[in-house]
């Protein structure tokens, strides 16, 4: 947009203008322009973009990615990305794999701002572990974002970087990527515990005819906290040729595994309240439980 029309659509552009001489008046409007962007969508935030660059802001921003100090570099990822100044995506996409984790993680989300589903391509080389906060933000910014095809999910899956790989198991659930499902499977089978906990969520997601079979297989292996989301994800298939598995789990000593089978089995088969009916003719405590799950299912 040019300097005359953005003068007409913001009437105290020349005022902001003549502030700009100012350095320390430039990093105010930077900063208010900035929050505005924040809270803005569509037209109003193009043009908060388009009078930060006839400022010539950016520049400034620019000037922050070559600082020595780690703040002051992440806020100039920040403004640049936020401000859509695409043509600086090289500069930050340098920056994605810093030693520093705050830099690091500003320099992730704003390539991702910048280029969408082509922005995660750094997962290819990230060595760093990705934090639990900064997969949440990352699958926050992509949600925003239209739906589109991206590649490099194949490769992630089997990165030696285990937060890359419960990144794309997160990715490949949230997007429904259904043709991963056989390299989701063989997660299944990965050493780190926190891998499989995150393949078993996906397969909820993405799941076939033989998902709860490989899911079982695996199942006497894994841990305590991993098997009871292999029960609820079970449950969330609510194939009827498990509920033998199922109510076999019932009789487990560990009482929380007990009634996440039986609500697994519930969810499974009709047959499921004739079974736990069964049980309580012995142990009376299951008509407690299963007129707690009854409720649950019909709530």
């Amino acid at each position: 947009m040019e300097t005359e029309e953005i003068s007409v659509r913001f009437p105290g552009f020349d005022e902001l203008q003549h502030h700009c001489k100012n350095a320390f008046n430039r990093k105010v409007i930077i900063n208010e322009l900035v929050l505005a962007r924040k809270n803005l969508s569509g037209q109003a935030a193009e043009i908060i973009e388009n009078l930060y660059t006839s400022l010539q802001l950016h520049l400034d921003s620019e000037h922050k990615l070559h600082s020595y100090k780690w703040h002051k570099k992440a806020k100039g990822i920040q403004e640049l990305s936020l401000m859509n100044q695409r043509q600086y995506w090289k500069s930050v996409y340098k920056l994605t794999g810093n030693s520093n984790e705050y830099v690091r993680m500003e320099a992730q989300a704003g390539v991702v701002r910048m280029l969408g589903f082509i922005g995660l391509r750094f997962l290819n080389s990230a060595t760093y572990q990705i934090s639990e906060w900064q997969q949440i933000n990352l699958l926050y910014l992509l949600e925003a974002l239209p739906t589109g095809e991206f590649q490099g999910i194949e490769r992630w899956l089997h990165s030696s970087n285990k937060s890359v790989v419960t990144f794309a198991l997160k990715l490949t659930s949230n997007f429904r990527r259904y043709e991963q499902h056989d390299l989701v499977v063989k997660c299944l089978q990965r050493q780190e515990p926190e891998i499989r906990l995150q393949a078993i969520k996906t397969l909820a997601n993405i799941y076939r005819e033989d998902t709860a079979g490989h899911i079982i297989e695996q199942y006497q292996q894994e841990t305590w906290h991993n098997k009871l989301e292999a029960l609820r994800t079970l449950g969330r298939i609510g194939a009827e040729d498990v509920a033998p598995f199922l109510a076999g789990e019932t009789s487990d000593p560990d009482p929380q595994i007990r009634i996440e089978a039986a609500r697994a089995l519930l969810q499974s088969t009709a047959a499921g309240s004739q079974v736990l009916q069964q049980k309580a003719v012995t142990d009376e405590s299951w008509n407690t439980i299963l007129a707690q799950l009854e409720n649950e299912m019909r709530a």
